[in-house]
C-alpha cells in the first residue's frame, strides 16, 4: 500500500511538472512576442525601431537592389563549396596515383580561390547588400577586397608548393622544379602582403572618410532615381506587369537552381544552389518597377486597361468617340471615328471632302440641294450628280 501511494504521488508530481514546464514556455513565448523580439525579414529590412513586436515589413526605393544584391552574394558564397568539392574529387584521384604528394597542394589551390571569393562575397552582403541603411556601403563592399587579395596570395604560394611537389617525383628535373616553385611561393607571398596592405589602407581614416562622402552622394542620388522610376511604373500601371514578367523568369531560373540542388550531389549541387540564387536576384529586381502599392488607372490602366489610354481616353469619350466627355465602348471607336467624329461632321462631311452640315451624308447622296453649306473638295462632284439623277 505505501509503495503504491508512493508511486502514485511520484506520477502526480511528474505530471504536475510538465504542466508548469509547459506553461512556463508558453509564457516566454508570449513575453518574447509582445517585447518585439522576434523579427521577420521579409520584405526588406528591419526598421531598426526595436519596439512593438510588429513584423517588419517596411519597404524603401532600396528594397529591390539590397534584395538582389544579397541574393546575388549568398550565391556567390556556393563558390567556396564547389572548389571545396572539385579539391577533393581531384585530390581523390591524385591521391591513388604515383604523384599523391600533389594532392594537398591542389586543393590549397582551391580551397583558397574559394575562400577569397567568399571574403568579397562577404563584402557585398554588408555593403551594397545595405545600401540606404548604413553610412558607407562602398567603403564596407570594398573590405571584401582584403580577403580576395590575400586569399588569392596564398592560392599562389599553394600553386608553388604544387611545382615542388611534383619536382619531387619528376626525378631529373627536380632541381628546376624546386626552384620555380619556390619563386612562385614567393610570389605568393609577396600577393598576400599587398592584401593585408590593402585592407588597412581601406580601412584608414583618409579613404574611409573618402568612401563616406562618396556613398553619401550616391546613395540619395540612387534613392531618388529608384523612386522616380517606381513612381513612373505605378502612375502608368506599367510597374506591376514588368514585375511579374521579371517575377516569373527569375522564378523559372530559380526553380531550375533548385531541382539541380536536391541532388546533393557534390559540385552540383553547390552549381545548383548559385543558380537558384541567380534567380531570386532576377526576381527582386522586379521590384525596381513598382513601389508595391496598388494603383487604379493609370496610362494604360489597370489589367484590364480600364479608364487608362484604350478606355476612356483615346478610344472612349476621348479622341475618336463622338463626344467630349461620355461614349461607351459603343460610342467609342465605332461612334468615334464614323458618327460625329473624324468621317461624320468631320473631314468626310461638311468637312474637307463634302460641303454643308452633318446632314449632308444623305443630301448629297441624293443631290438633294438641302446640303445648304457649300464647299468641300467634293461638293462639285455630289451637285452634278444631283441634277443629273431624276427627280420623283
Amino acid at each position: 500500500m505505501l509503495s503504491t501511494a508512493t508511486s502514485s504521488a511520484r506520477d502526480l508530481f511528474s505530471r504536475t511538472a510538465q504542466i508548469v514546464a509547459v506553461s512556463s514556455a508558453v509564457l516566454v513565448l508570449s513575453a518574447c512576442g509582445s517585447s518585439g523580439s522576434v523579427h521577420s525579414s521579409a520584405g526588406g529590412s528591419p526598421d531598426g525601431d526595436g519596439g512593438g513586436g510588429t513584423l517588419s515589413t517596411t519597404r524603401t526605393p532600396f528594397t529591390p537592389i539590397q534584395e538582389a544584391v544579397q541574393e546575388t552574394a549568398d550565391g556567390t558564397r556556393a563558390i567556396p563549396a564547389i572548389t571545396t568539392d572539385l579539391g577533393n574529387a581531384v585530390g581523390g584521384i591524385i591521391e591513388q596515383t604515383p604523384l599523391a604528394s600533389v594532392s594537398a597542394p591542389t586543393k590549397g589551390v582551391l580551397n583558397n580561390l574559394g575562400e577569397g571569393v567568399d571574403s568579397l562575397a562577404v563584402g557585398l552582403e554588408t555593403g551594397l547588400g545595405k545600401i540606404g541603411s548604413t553610412p558607407d556601403p562602398i567603403g564596407t563592399t570594398l573590405t571584401g577586397t582584403k580577403g580576395l587579395i590575400v586569399n588569392t596570395g596564398e592560392a599562389v604560394s599553394s600553386a608553388g608548393d604544387l611545382v615542388q611537389a611534383l619536382g619531387n617525383n619528376l626525378g631529373p628535373v627536380s632541381p628546376v622544379l624546386q626552384v620555380s616553385g619556390g619563386l612562385v611561393d614567393k610570389v605568393g607571398q609577396v600577393v598576400s602582403t599587398v592584401g593585408y596592405k590593402t585592407g588597412d589602407i581601406v580601412t584608414s581614416a583618409p579613404v574611409s572618410g573618402l568612401t563616406t562622402t562618396v556613398s553619401g552622394v550616391v546613395t540619395p542620388v540612387l534613392g531618388t532615381t529608384l523612386g522616380a522610376v517606381q513612381q513612373v511604373g505605378d502612375t502608368t500601371g506599367l510597374g506591376k506587369p514588368i514585375n511579374n514578367l521579371v517575377t516569373l523568369v527569375g522564378g523559372v531560373v530559380s526553380t531550375t537552381g533548385n531541382t539541380v540542388q536536391t541532388t546533393q550531389l557534390p559540385v552540383v549541387a553547390p552549381v545548383g544552389h548559385l543558380v537558384g540564387q541567380v534567380g531570386n536576384a532576377v526576381t527582386a529586381l522586379g521590384g525596381v518597377t513598382t513601389s508595391g502599392s496598388s494603383t487604379s488607372g493609370g496610362l494604360l490602366g489597370g489589367a484590364a486597361l480600364p479608364g487608362g489610354v484604350l478606355s476612356g481616353g483615346l478610344l472612349s469619350g476621348g479622341l475618336l468617340s463622338a463626344g467630349k466627355t461620355g461614349g461607351t465602348a459603343s460610342a467609342g471607336a465605332a461612334g468615334g471615328v464614323a458618327a460625329g467624329g473624324l468621317l461624320s461632321g468631320g473631314i468626310l462631311s461638311g468637312g474637307v471632302l463634302v460641303g454643308g452640315n452633318t446632314s449632308t451624308t444623305a443630301s448629297a447622296a441624293s443631290g438633294s440641294n438641302t446640303a445648304s453649306a457649300p464647299g468641300g473638295l467634293l461638293s462639285p462632284v455630289t451637285s452634278l450628280l444631283g441634277n443629273l439623277i431624276p427627280k420623283r
